[in-house]
């Protein structure tokens, strides 16, 4: 038995709305978690004062051959 290329596209395309249909079905169904997941998500201020940032940090950049630094323009 030789299948023809419409029968071919025809059965492509009703596995692809089938599988629509249950995805569809499935998200129907349940429930939306978006309270539970507000209520667990918390915010936290993780700001530190910059007194506890260290001081001497110097910051350098190499561009076009040259060091270039904070004091650089």
């Amino acid at each position: 038995m030789v299948a023809t290329p419409l029968a071919e596209v025809a059965l492509a395309l009703s596995m692809a709305f089938f599988s629509l249909m249950i995805l569809m079905l499935f998200s129907i169904t349940q429930k939306p978690i978006t309270a539970s997941v507000s209520q667990a998500v918390e915010i936290q201020n993780s700001q530190k004062p910059l007194a506890d940032k260290p001081s001497d940090t110097t910051l350098v950049i190499y561009h076009n051959g040259r060091f270039l630094d904070e004091n650089c323009v």
